[in-house]
């Protein structure tokens, strides 16, 4: 949805030899430098790598990846965000997987000489993550979405199950039209007298793109729980950011269409976990529904966390994010057992829906990848 200035990940100091009065030979230290940064590497994030893929429509989809082993596929939210928002998200899973930042249509360098309902639609959307996976040579996807991203990811795995290894949502996107107008209205209600004078602001500005981008920075504090975080976050937003020219055509199509996922998600087989912070404006019924229409789901709430769950509970955040993920790539889990992640603490079995919070034992929720009769 948003851009923001980010802080770059640390890293290890770079091997500097202790000066001798006899020196050794160049060679010899070169060598020396070169094996021990080779020891160093797999401990280390790695360097992003770009890639492009031409799409048949001629649009050129770009990505960029971070970290090494086991892909994850990261998809931001919108419709028309640039992918750096889950930047942070990379940085962190990226020291145990590969995650690839997929930059979608109409965003980052992702471009479109067009913006309409027939360069803009779901399907292209879900036809581009699949030309994703074919051009990186994966069976199946891994994918992780924020808000659209979410809509997306499930969209992929309602069309294509067998090429979906699991899915992760963190902060929700509408599964159906009947929640646009509820989304709309938490965000309106949540709006202090500062953000509605910004959006009065913002409305007259001559300049469309201007518009756009001040009146999203001004709704912008309603998405969190902590609305000093949100102004905050908004303050460091820049236009590039999010491109306002992607979101209606994408949306007004799917209102016109009745979008609703709900049949499609009953063919959704892999494992899917469902991230949703308490005060995410998205709703909880939203949430629930698409945990009962799915035949292996499971909830976790975070408690005094809106829409970004990542910049507002990253503890609990990436504590269930790699809880999950250990039981999708088990392999891996079993080379890190007993290791501490960046983030909280070790990562013991759960049965709890709730974290950050009062937490609220499974008895009285559906319990944890409730698999569907």
């Amino acid at each position: 949805m948003h851009n923001i200035e980010w802080q770059p990940s640390s890293s290890a100091r770079p091997f500097q030899p202790r000066r001798r009065r006899c020196a050794l030979p160049h060679l010899l230290t070169a060598l020396l430098a070169a094996a021990l940064f080779t020891l160093l590497l797999p401990l280390l994030p790695a360097h992003a790598d770009d890639g492009m893929i031409s799409r048949p429509d001629g649009v050129e989809l770009h990505y960029h990846t971070v970290g090494s082993g086991d892909p994850l596929i990261l998809l931001s939210g919108g419709p028309g965000a640039s992918v750096d928002l889950l930047k942070p998200v990379a940085d962190e899973l990226g020291h145990d997987y590969q995650c690839v930042l997929l930059e979608q249509r109409g965003t980052g360098r992702s471009r479109l000489r067009v913006y309409n309902p027939t360069t803009l639609n779901l399907a292209l959307y879900v036809d581009d993550l699949d030309a994703l996976r074919e051009h990186l040579k994966l069976d199946k996807l891994t994918l992780l979405g924020n808000s659209w991203g979410m809509v997306l990811a499930l969209a992929y795995a309602a069309a294509h199950p067998d090429r979906t290894r699991a899915v992760v949502t963190m902060g929700s996107g509408p599964i159906a039209a009947e929640y646009f107008a509820a989304f709309n209205d938490n965000i309106r209600a949540r709006l202090w007298p500062i953000d509605r004078e910004a959006q009065q602001r913002a409305s007259r500005l001559r300049d469309r793109a201007s518009a756009n981008f001040e009146d999203l920075r001004a709704i912008l504090p309603a998405y969190f729980y902590d609305h000093d975080l949100g102004e905050r976050y908004a303050a460091a937003m820049t236009p590039d950011g999010f491109n306002g020219e992607v979101n209606g055509p994408v949306m007004g199509a799917l209102a016109k269409s009745h979008f609703d996922l709900r049949p499609g998600l009953r063919k959704v087989n892999a494992p899917v976990l469902l991230i949703q912070g308490r005060q995410d404006p998205a709703g909880e019924a939203n949430l629930y529904e698409a945990h009962l229409a799915l035949a292996a789901s499971h909830l976790e709430f975070l408690e005094k966390c809106g829409h970004l769950p990542w910049v507002e509970q990253p503890d609990r955040f990436y504590r269930a994010c790699r809880q999950f993920l250990a039981e999708v790539y088990p392999a891996r889990s079993a080379d890190h057992s007993g290791e501490k992640t960046g983030h909280g603490d070790p990562l013991p079995p759960t049965h709890e829906h709730s974290v950050g919070g009062s937490n609220v034992p499974s008895a009285s929720h559906p319990p944890p990848f409730r698999l569907r009769k």
